[in-house]
Formats: C-alpha cells, structure tokens, sequence
C-alpha cells in the first residue's frame, strides 16, 4: 500500500511539473485577428468622411499598402541640397512624422479608405528625441499614425528587454507587433515574453481592411545576434528567414487570409534604374543580401507571399525577387514604401510602385524632391520649374493634417532643444563615411574618442587611461559622415546613434586579427583605426575572412607583446566569438560623450579632424593579399 501510494505521489508531482511547465512556456497565438484594431484610416479621417469614402468603394478597388522601416527615431523633417544641373539647385525639406501623417491622410483618401499602413522595424535607436525616450514618443507617434502592424529589428534590442516588455504591456499602443521568428533559445519554438499576455501581440495577425483580409508575418534578421548589445538577447534565439518564408503564410491562409505579407527586418539593395519586373537582375545576390537568398532558395515563396515589406539594408527597393514582390525604403522617415493589391478570382496580383518621399513641395515638371530619388530617373529633366503643392495620387498634401503627431512630439523636442542646438565645432569641410571603404570621419571620430580615453585619468583593474595603444570602432556604429559647417549636439546624435560605452582589454596582435575578423558577418563590418593604426583587408567582393591585417604603420619606441584596446559595448561580443578569454573592463564613459568633449575643447589637436585621412583602410583588390 506504501509503494502504490508512493507511486501515486510520484504521479501527481510529475503532473503538476508538466503542468507548471506547459503553463510557463505557453506559446503565443499564430494568425490571431485582429478585430480589436482600428484600420489606418478609420484612424487618421473623420468618422463622417471614413464612412463616405467606403460607401464609393467597388469591389475591384485595390488594397493599397504603404510602410516604413528603419526610422531610426528620426521624428523630423531635413533639409537637402538638390543639384539639377550646373546651373540649378532647390533646398529641399523631407521627412518628417508630421509630414508622413499628411501623406497617409491624403493617401487614405485616394484609396478610399482601403489603406493598411506597415512598418518593418528598427525604429526608435536613433536621435535625441526617440532615446531619451527609450522609444516611446515614436511608439506614441506610430499609434497615431494608424500603423497597423510591426516587427522587431535588430536594434529595437537596444534599449533590452525589459524595454521591449514595457512597450508590449501598454494598453494604448494601438498597433501590433508580429514576430514569426523570436525565440526562447531554451526550447527554441516559444516567442519570450508570451507570459504578459500583451495586447495586439502575436507570431501573425489577420485584420479585415474595407472587406479584404490580410495577413501579416513578422520576421526579424538572424543576424540580430551578432549585431546587437550580447547581453540584451540572452535567452534568446532566431529562425531562420527560409523557415519563416515556408511555415508562416499557411496558417493566415486558414484564417481566412486572401492577402499575406510577410514584415521582413533583412533586404537587401537594388538598381532603382531598372523596373519592377527586372529584379532578379537588378537585386543581386550578395553576402548582406539575407532576404534574396531566402527567396531563391524557396521556391514555393511566390505562391505563398504576395508581398514582402523589407528593411534593416537601408536600400530602396521595389522590385520582384523570385516571383515574389518586395519593397523597401532607404529609411530615416524620408519616404514610404506603396505597392496595389488587386483581389480577382480570389487571385491577388501585387502591383510595386516607386517610394513616396515625404516632399514639402514638388515641381512644375517633377512631382518630387529628394536627390536619391532624383539619381534614378530613367529621364532627366533640363528645368524642375516652380516649386508647387505636393500631391499624391490627386489628393493636395495638407501640412496641418499633421497636427495629432506634433501634439505628440513638440514636448520631448522643447525639452531637447537647447542641448540638441549647442554647437560642439564647426568643420571646414565635409568628411565622408563610407560603410564598405574609407571613412575620414570615423578616423577623426575614433581619434578624438581615443583623445578623451588618454586623459580622462582613469584605471581599470590593471589598465590606466593613458597607456590605451588603440581604439576600434565597427564601421556601424557611425550612421553617416560629418558635413561642413557647425556641428551640432543633435547632429552628432545622429551619427553616432548608439549609447555605447569604452571597454577596455589587453590582445596580442594575432587576437587583434581574431577580433577584427569576428566582425565580418557582413561587407558592411569591419573595424575603424585610431591614428597610427591601419587595418589591410580586401575588397568586399571577397569572401570571408576580409581582414589580412591590423598592424600599427607608425615606428614604436618599444616593441610590445600586447596591446591594451579600446572598444565599444557591441564590439565587446565579437571578442567571444574570436574564443579570446581576456578580461574586459567597462569604463562607464559614453563614446558619444567622450567625442563631442574632445571636439568641443580640442578639435585644432586632432589631425584627422582638420585634415581627411584615408590611411586607416587599406583594401586590396585582387590576389589573396598576402
């Protein structure tokens, strides 16, 4: 009887552990509907006039989607130079969230309400006004926009999870987030964070826009866990986009799904010159061309999607992919991605046009603004004439319809605004930044970073600040060059995006190698030399590993066994994957903050920040390099 009530004991407690367990690793709901949501129009057009533009809608009438992606917290509008000719340029505003609200309105109309508003992701790391924030004014921003749905990219991982948590467990965000592919690497199936039981939460969704359903997917880059903070995606794991594309589209189908859409953090980049139906030849496959492997190597993709809303390569897109049609913005909130989706024969047919920039005017003879979009047109035009209202689809852009956004907005920018408009220097002449060859301004940035480690008179463990050697930054962590003229608190910001700190750690110069490889999980990645330092590499076409060489190219008085190196908080990740074991030592000092005090006090003494040297790259072209 002891041994048969022992048994049944035993029983009951490993019923209740599975019980425990399946409670705990509940899984979050696939094509849920989302009929709590209020459409993008129903959001930002009077009741009255939403009612009145679904009443003219015919049957044939397409579903027209636009998106964004990789906004990068970028909430106002710029200013652009667009040169026409010799002798004809405009000053040019772009951009802008007010702006963005005043073009989806007028887009609503044109569509008469049959409009789904998307985003794929990265979109608050960025500026002043989205991170002191932690994201949430864009978050704000976005649910007044009547943004229907979005996904995580690589960088919402920035602010860490209990971030990611707190904008999940809002009652107010209005819009959803989809993701098909964030997993809980302990059992590698389970989306974390299922236990909020958040609102508008899920791996899909289905929502009904004017009598069409359409499902959307959510996926977010493999590569998140080689580019972003490691300790902000502990626990975490990440499908594969192949996955994603093969198992995901099936489950909204059975919900009723007559149009799927698959959120997608990985593009890659295209020749704007050629058309829609070229793209297989004017998307070329690459290293950094995550999305256009997926879809060649799938080839029931173009069956099962019919349109992928692309970001994280920063490239304007808009062309068919293996059957499939993609479209992409270049990001920062300067424009918006527009493709029509006609319904017939329960048949969709995807219909790609070119990106809306967010224009503050157009032209007599261009109904356009901005200089990237200018640099492909198949035909030029001699005159640009007048500038004129902007317009869309024959809906005039009305400016003040962006009110409810500036509502939003205009607190966090006058609480920024006199640390934001603080002039740091001024440059004389403009120094580039480019992600895959020479950069001259992260030459001037990485030496005026190093500048501030040296006499900050700092030690950690062992190390004192004024024997670091060497400070690397990845090419990433700046997001453009400086430009001639004032520098600004703000504009610093938005080159340097990230609230990175210096780390500090001894490597021998095969480790430096190690390290410098370990960043190549893309042509975009590699490392940035202060002064007297240069990295040999090949040119990106190459296959990994890039990197020949880090070596110093001015005479030291000693030689040195090892190296003490300065490197940021991202960096610190690529020092594991390289298996090097050395100790690391958080300084605590902010890179953003340590470059602008170094600039503002000490600028003249900074040779690279005076004069532009290309030295820091050597790339060879050919050969193995050696």
């Amino acid at each position: 009887m002891l041994k048969s009530t022992s048994a049944f004991l035993l029983f009951l407690s490993l019923l209740c552990a599975c019980t425990v367990k399946k409670k705990s690793e509940k899984s979050l709901l696939r094509a849920a509907l989302g009929t709590d949501s209020q459409g993008t129009c129903e959001r930002l057009l009077s009741p009255t006039e939403y009612r009145n533009l679904a009443s003219q809608l015919l049957p044939t009438d397409p579903l027209v989607v636009v998106s964004t992606n990789d906004l990068h917290g970028h909430a106002d509008e710029r200013i652009f130079n667009l040169k026409v000719s010799e002798t004809e340029s405009h000053s040019v505003i772009v951009g802008g969230l007010e702006r963005l609200e005043s073009y989806l309105t007028a887009a609503c109309r044109s569509a008469k309400g049959r409009l789904l508003y998307l985003d794929a992701g990265d979109s608050y790391q960025g500026t002043a006004l989205s991170n002191s924030t932690s994201g949430q004014a864009i978050v704000d921003s976005f649910s007044a926009l009547g943004l229907m749905a979005s996904t995580f990219g690589n960088h919402e991982f920035d602010f860490g999870q209990d971030k990611i948590k707190s904008w999940l467990s809002q009652p107010t965000r209005t819009f959803w987030y989809v993701t098909s592919s964030v997993n809980s690497s302990n059992d590698g199936k389970n989306v974390p964070w299922s236990e909020l039981n958040a609102p508008r939460f899920s791996r899909s969704v289905v929502f009904n826009i004017a009598g069409i359903k359409v499902g959307i997917a959510g996926y977010t880059t493999d590569s998140t866990a080689v580019k972003s903070i490691p300790d902000n995606i502990k626990d975490i794991s990440f499908n594969r986009l192949d996955e994603v594309l093969l198992n995901e589209a099936e489950p909204l189908r059975k919900q009723g799904a007559e149009v799927t859409i698959l959120l997608s953090h990985a593009g890659g980049a295209c020749d704007m010159k050629m058309p829609a139906e070229h793209g297989d030849k004017a998307c070329k496959e690459s290293d950094a061309d995550e999305l256009g492997r997926a879809l060649r190597a799938h080839p029931n993709a173009a069956s099962q999607w019919n349109l992928i809303v692309a970001g994280h390569s920063h490239s304007p897109q808009r062309h068919i992919v293996a059957g499939v049609p993609v479209m992409q913005t270049s990001g920062l909130g300067l424009s918006m991605a527009h493709a029509r989706i006609k319904i017939h024969k329960n048949t969709a047919t995807t219909d790609l046009q070119d990106p809306v920039y967010l224009c503050d005017q157009h032209f007599d003879q261009w109904n356009g603004c901005h200089p990237e979009e200018w640099a492909w047109k198949s035909e030029k035009i001699q005159s640009l004439g007048k500038p004129k209202k902007p317009s869309l689809l024959g809906q005039f852009i009305n400016k003040d319809e962006g009110n409810e956004v500036k509502a939003i907005l205009e607190p966090h920018r006058n609480s920024l605004k006199s640390f934001m408009d603080k002039n740091i220097t001024s440059f004389s002449s403009e120094l580039k930044h480019e992600r895959t060859s020479q950069s001259p301004a992260a030459a001037c940035l990485v030496d005026a970073w190093l500048s501030h480690l040296r006499i900050s008179d700092e030690k950690w463990g062992e190390f004192s600040s004024k024997n670091i050697d060497v400070a690397f930054l990845n090419a990433g962590a700046l997001r453009s060059g400086i430009s001639s003229g004032s520098l600004t608190w703000g504009r610093l910001f938005e080159i340097i995006p990230y609230d990175n700190t210096a780390h500090i750690v001894s490597l021998t110069s095969s480790e430096l190698i190690s390290f410098a490889r370990a960043h190549e999980s893309s042509p975009h990645d590699y490392l940035l030399a202060s002064e007297g330092w240069a990295v040999r590499r090949q040119a990106n076409s190459n296959p990994s590993p890039r990197t020949i060489e880090v070596k110093r190219i001015s005479t030291l008085p000693i030689a040195k066994q090892k190296w003490t190196v300065a490197i940021s908080t991202f960096s610190k990740s690529f020092l594991e994957r390289a298996k090097i074991e050395s100790q690391v030592y958080d300084s605590g000092l902010s890179i953003r903050a340590s470059i602008g005090s170094t600039l503002e006090r000490f600028k003249k003494n900074i040779n690279s920040c005076n004069t532009a040297d290309s030295s820091r790259m050597q790339i060879v072209t050919s050969g193995n390099g050696e």
